[in-house]
């Protein structure tokens, strides 16, 4: 593996870990009603996610952050933000290399 591929893969491990991090944060986040967290999570999956190749997270990410500035109510925000979790297992998966 070239010193370009190695970078490339240390910093996808690093999204990984981050993905799982943020999965954890946002399961929380959504129990407690925590806008902001929610804000600032979905923000930085929707950018971190389409620099990766994971479209459907950064679609899901985008979608809940645009649902919150849009002030929808909680049992809306609830299945945005499930749907997003479902994309963070994907991700975190088995099928972490499939991209859509």
């Amino acid at each position: 593996m070239s010193g370009p591929d190695q970078k490339m893969e240390m910093l996808r491990e690093r999204f990984h870990r981050r993905a799982a991090s943020d999965r954890a944060e946002m399961v929380v986040a959504l129990r407690q009603g925590d806008l902001p967290q929610l804000l600032r999570l979905a923000h930085g999956l929707a950018g971190i996610a389409a620099i990766f190749g994971y479209r459907e997270v950064s679609v899901r990410a985008s979608a809940l952050e645009d649902g919150i500035e849009r002030e929808l109510d909680g049992t809306a925000l609830a299945d945005l933000g499930g749907a997003l979790i479902a994309a963070l297992d994907e991700v975190g998966g088995s099928s972490c290399d499939r991209r859509t």
